[in-house]
């Protein structure tokens, strides 16, 4: 999946699968961070109670030929926020960037976000714009996201951030309390709390991340 030109950056790219994760969308997730010039470390799958089984064995064998997978199972579903937590502590770098199964991310996306907090000390989380497209009906929307300031006022009244395009430092995640079992709901508490903590959040006004809105393969 690798080749010799590519950077490895110091990462750990995380994402949950559970059992309505579909296999094709999966691996174009996966090709989306390994398929650029600066990659991550590490790429951590919790894998949340049972799933496909042609997903279960696509990871059996990149778990063989790839080492900079770590694929943990459940044996039974946990939810988003339990199976991120466990995760988070199961990462190996400082630096954590969130993925979903079933997103794209676009070019230089973990490099632009990395030099953000390499060059800014005080910033600990960054998102960014996203691209949102709808596979039955080709529709494109290009969801922005608001100032820095607006954004933080605007939280009070719903979530200001796309969870899957999210990059921050794991210390200041486990310092408040790391994600919390609350259903539908994981991130924008997580983000509440780091707001009142006065972590500080930042938001690239660029799309770096295609958000898939409904699975073409299925009716979750």
């Amino acid at each position: 999946m690798k080749n010799l030109n590519q950077k490895i950056l110091p990462i750990s790219c995380i994402c949950s699968i559970y059992e309505g994760t579909i296999l094709e969308e999966f691996l174009i997730a996966i090709d989306s961070l390994l398929l650029q010039e600066y990659i991550p470390s590490e790429i951590v799958v919790i894998v949340d109670g049972q799933i496909k089984l042609n997903v279960k064995n696509f990871l059996e064998k990149i778990i063989e030929s790839e080492n900079i997978f770590k694929v943990y199972f459940f044996n039974k579903n946990r939810g988003l926020g339990f199976a991120l937590k466990y995760g988070l502590l199961k990462c190996n770098t400082k630096i954590i960037a969130r993925f979903d199964s079933d997103d794209i991310n676009l070019e230089n996306r973990l490099k632009i976000q990395f030099d953000i907090l390499k060059n800014n000390p005080e910033i600990s989380i960054v998102g960014s714009d996203v691209i949102e497209f709808n596979n039955f009906d080709k529709k494109i929307l290009k969801k922005k996201m608001k100032s820095y300031k607006d954004m933080i006022r605007g939280f009070m009244k719903r979530n200001q951030l796309n969870h899957p395009s999210i990059m921050y430092r794991k210390k200041e995640i486990l310092n408040v309390g790391s994600y919390k079992d609350i259903k539908f709901f994981e991130d924008y508490e997580l983000w509440l709390r780091c707001i009142k903590k006065e972590v500080s959040i930042y938001n690239i006004n660029k799309a770096l991340v295609a958000m898939r809105r409904s699975s073409y393969l299925s009716n979750r």
